[in-house]
């Protein structure tokens, strides 16, 4: 067998994958800590979650109601929601939350128990 001095060698096989195993693990780690960081900033710039602009309240009142006076829901994608008239008995109790004016209300379009996507029905 021939002796090779080490500085002539270069790097051995265990040099090179402890090196490698090292960088990809603090390859790892470093976009694992991006990825956890980008989860947790929000974005509210726009959207869901973040105020919504709906359009001119007279506008969506004559949208939601037929001239036959029956109601069609307006839905607002980015907000996720739909505008239908509030119930008269509602009062002003949401009107400082953002959610209710002008006699219409924005409701949710998920369901808060399964958080299943609820489709407009008419009958209900």
């Amino acid at each position: 067998m021939v002796e090779v001095p080490p500085e002539e060698s270069g790097v051995t096989r265990r040099q090179f994958f402890n090196r490698a195993i090292s960088t990809g693990f603090f390859s790892y780690l470093g976009i694992f800590s991006l990825g956890s960081l980008a989860m947790l900033w929000p974005k509210l710039s726009g959207g869901f979650g973040a105020d919504v602009v709906a359009g001119n309240i007279n506008d969506l009142t004559t949208e939601v109601y037929n001239p036959d006076r029956t109601v069609v829901p307006v839905y607002i994608p980015e907000a996720r929601a739909y505008i239908v008239p509030a119930p008269s008995d509602l009062g002003e109790q949401f009107s400082d939350l953002g959610v209710a004016a002008g006699g219409l209300i924005a409701l949710y379009q998920r369901c808060v128990h399964l958080g299943c996507t609820v489709p407009w029905c008419e009958s209900s």
